[in-house]
């Protein structure tokens, strides 16, 4: 009889009941009759969809086992210790409860070698299988497990350690760089574990690639290549089909350890890898191996060859690339990535077609004038209008910040196929101005939205330029024929009180010219939308561009400072952009900004995407049908924002909801005041405090996540003394806010806060260290905050607020 069943990617698993059988063979009949029982179900299944005769699901009679409940139910729950061990990692911790989860994940991997080897014992007694191993989980799963929480705990505990180098002046530093030096042999320590873990089940490539991540060095690379060319480079000829198998494993291992190469190993911080690792050595020890499987083995797959070429564009290694291999149909990309790798003149189908591996170059080797240079000479070469336009287009629908390089020329033979590029892109000022000095001028919007300081930063500034659009005469028919910020110009007497909501009419004065009578690309209408609502989705895409100050409204500001040095594929791009927009503060700008819940869901609703879930306040203005209709909700919004501007200090404030669906709770509000003892004022660098050395950095994240597990388990002893009654209800939380002063927190350790608000249930707000502001040209210092917004789903909010000038050090500091 069938009891239950449970299905893991394709491994079932059923429990079925049956007569006890002690025997091995009594055992194997019950294990033939469910098997039979389970493919006539799959054949039943593949006929009723119409599968083929040939297309057909086996079960692998070799991979099936049997095991007696009652094995079962003495194995202990590791479930749970992997839950434990799971939520350890994911709340407050410190090295020591660090160090105890890595002798937990120790144990875990020694019971997967249990798992493993031990076989059922067939007998009538109790006591054989008193402490039968756990069957719960299967080995590979948990292997898996282990592998990605060991790796960051040794990570999270170097973190907390300084470096060898470092000179220790007090007994505090010096017991970090002592257990520097002790992590850096569990780092190898563990990998060669992992390694070993795939040696012995060679699917299980997931450990291979952590293990070498771990510790990337020839001495654990060498091992693993040796077992890879004993399959690989012997004789082409095998006997027999288990041989084709374990090489078909061998080359599916050695691709995918190219491409994690490409990708990922070697390529962290360099304060994530432990001294004693040599990541250059590991490079080149892999990239010779890479050469070997192009020039003395004539059957490599194309996959292995495929990821072969890509690590070798990545370490600038073109020896093969006018090999007779690299003339393959699958390779044709990765010869085209060669190609632009050393910008050989190219022009019009070719250069078109080459452009995608160009991209992705820039991402290995990013060079931006060298790039624009290359892009200009074979558009100078390109006759046919047809493909400057495409070329141009792909730049600007994919890397924005390339097109700047591209457009950047003294050249009169630019301005044939500038015209091909947004109109923003080709009018973007050289240097940004400022507000600061501008009076009732005629200002371009676009050139307002460069500015450091333009008040449309702030959604009070954007709620007045909204209220200024609605209100111009014809406005619907102009957003409808695709009005772009470049065709708005706007003036104001006084920008620096935009955000302070005045009262008067015409704040700002808004002018607008005719859109062009071929809109832009970049602002087409997607299918989704109506047509008597497209005026509301091209609102919402100026207001974008106007907070973001991009011409594409779909980027934020970090595409154009993200870190592109390392290969990662074609991540973002205007279609996926359009479709998957984040409006919350990261996905708006690079700098942190309070964006509140409404203006969030206020763009959501103007740009209507489907599915999603706005804020109920917001709900009915997709509903408007006028520009009048949608301007009373501005209004509205405008006099709830002005009741909350602060006059005394010209400071806009935000409403974030918390909780909206939970029922007041009549108790005193609990608040936590947490005083870390570091920084003190001698751990910064009066002439730049900016600077922190690594030493310096690891005694800060060592003493916040002491303070931070200290805080959490201060709170739960205190709420565990509290008596029965209200303040002991289940449902409540322990604290409701925790506050940190200022400059307590370095930017780098704000997860730490988060993981303390995660395990409380507990909003926190703390002061972070200076920070460099790009946007003021100054050096500022900043509030972060983690506010739970719903207990039920703890649903959370990660705001950071910085100031418009900065503190005087002798204030700040004291």
């Amino acid at each position: 009889m069938l009891i239950d069943y449970c299905r893991y990617v394709d491994d079932l698993r059923l429990v079925v009941s049956a007569p006890r059988a002690f025997s091995e063979a009594a055992q194997n009949a019950i294990l033939t009759e469910v098997q039979q029982y389970a493919t006539k179900l799959l054949q039943a299944h593949c006929f009723s969809i119409g599968a083929a005769a040939d297309k057909t699901l086996d079960l692998s009679e070799k991979k099936s086992r049997i095991t007696p409940f009652r094995a079962v139910t003495t194995s202990g729950s590791l479930s749970n210790l992997m839950e434990m061990l799971n939520a350890e990692l994911s709340g407050s911790f410190d090295f020591e409860s660090l160090a105890q989860a890595a002798g937990g994940l120790e144990g875990l991997l020694s019971i997967t070698e249990q798992i493993g080897s031990s076989d059922p014992v067939l007998s009538r007694l109790k006591l054989s299988a008193i402490a039968a191993p756990p069957a719960e989980v299967r080995d590979d799963t948990l292997k898996r497990f282990v592998a990605g929480r060991l790796a960051q705990t040794l990570r999270q505990r170097l973190a907390m350690t300084a470096p060898d180098d470092a000179s220790p002046n007090d007994e505090q530093l010096q017991e970090l760089v002592d257990d520097g030096r002790a992590i850096s042999h569990e780092f190898e320590a563990s990998a060669r574990k992992l390694i070993k873990c795939w040696a012995e089940n060679p699917s299980l490539a997931l450990l291979l690639r952590t293990g070498l991540d771990l510790f990337p060095h020839p001495r654990l690379l060498r091992p693993v290549l040796e077992a890879l060319e004993v399959k690989l480079f012997a004789s082409p000829w095998y006997d027999a089909a288990e041989q084709l198998r374990q090489i078909r494993t061998a080359e599916y291992v050695a691709a995918d350890l190219l491409r994690a190469a490409a990708q990922e190993t070697g390529l962290r911080l360099e304060e994530e890898y432990p001294s004693g690792v040599d990541i250059a050595g590991y490079r080149e020890e892999l990239a010779t191996f890479a050469r070997r499987l192009f020039s003395e083995r004539k059957n490599t797959p194309w996959y292995v060859l495929q990821q072969a070429s890509l690590y070798l564009a990545v370490m600038n290694d073109f020896s093969l690339a006018s090999s007779p291999t690299m003339e393959l149909d699958e390779l044709s990309e990765h010869q085209r990535l060669a190609s632009t790798m050393r910008y050989e003149p190219m022009h019009s189908e070719h250069l078109l077609k080459a452009l995608p591996a160009a991209l992705v170059a820039q991402q290995i080797t990013p060079n931006g004038r060298r790039f624009g240079s290359w892009i200009q000479e074979g558009l100078k070469s390109t006759q046919e209008e047809g493909y400057q336009k495409a070329i141009i287009k792909m730049i600007a629908m994919n890397r924005s910040d390339l097109l700047e390089y591209v457009l950047f020329s003294r050249s009169r033979m630019t301005s044939k196929w500038k015209q091909f590029a947004p109109p923003a892109m080709r009018e973007r000022a050289k240097k940004p101005l400022s507000l600061g000095g501008k009076g009732a001028a005629k200002l371009n919007l676009f050139s307002v939205t460069q500015a450091p300081d333009s008040p449309f930063r702030q959604e009070n500034g954007l709620l007045l330029l909204a209220k200024a659009l609605l209100s111009t005469e014809g406005i619907e028919e102009k957003l409808r024929k695709g009005l772009a910020v470049t065709d708005i110009h706007i003036d104001c007497e006084a920008w620096s009180q935009a955000s302070a909501l005045p009262i008067e009419d015409g704040f700002f004065k808004v002018t607008l010219d005719d859109p062009e009578a071929d809109p832009c690309y970049l602002y087409e209408v997607p299918d989704w939308i109506a047509e008597e609502k497209s005026w509301l989705y091209a609102l919402g895409r100026i207001l974008r561009a106007a907070m973001t100050g991009e011409p594409d409204f779909t980027t934020r500001r970090y595409l154009i400072s993200e870190d592109v040095s390392r290969y990662r594929g074609l991540m973002s791009s205007w279609s996926k952009r359009r479709i998957g927009l984040l409006n919350s503060a990261k996905g708006l700008l690079d700098e942190p900004t309070p964006v509140s819940p409404w203006l969030s869901s206020f763009l959501s609703c103007l740009l209507q995407w489907p599915g999603i879930e706005v804020a109920a306040d917001v709900i009915s203005i997709p509903r408007a049908k006028t520009a009048g209709e949608l301007l009373r909700h501005i209004n509205a919004r405008i006099e709830n924002q002005r009741a909350l501007f602060g006059r005394r200090s010209n400071t806009p404030m935000y409403v974030i909801p918390v909780d909206e669906l939970a029922k007041p709770d009549p108790r005193p509000m609990r608040i936590a005041i947490v005083q870390p003892m570091r920084p003190s004022l001698s751990d910064f660098d009066l002439k730049d405090p900016l600077h922190w050395t690594p030493a310096m950095l690891a005694q800060h994240r060592r003493h916040l996540a002491e303070t931070c597990r200290l805080a959490k388990q201060s709170l739960r002893t205190w709420h565990s003394s509290l008596a029965t009654g209200a303040d002991r209800k289940s449902d409540a939380p322990i604290i409701d806010l925790i506050l940190l002063p200022e400059l307590a927190v370095h930017p780098q350790h704000v997860f730490l806060l988060r993981q303390l608000s995660d395990s409380l249930k507990a909003s926190v707000f703390a002061g972070l260290t200076y920070v460099h502001s790009s946007r003021l040209s100054l050096t500022t210092n900043q509030g972060y905050g983690c506010y739970v917004q719903s207990r039920q789903s703890m649903a959370v909010a990660f705001s950071t607020f910085g100031k418009e000038k900065n503190i005087p050090r002798n204030q700040s500091e004291k």
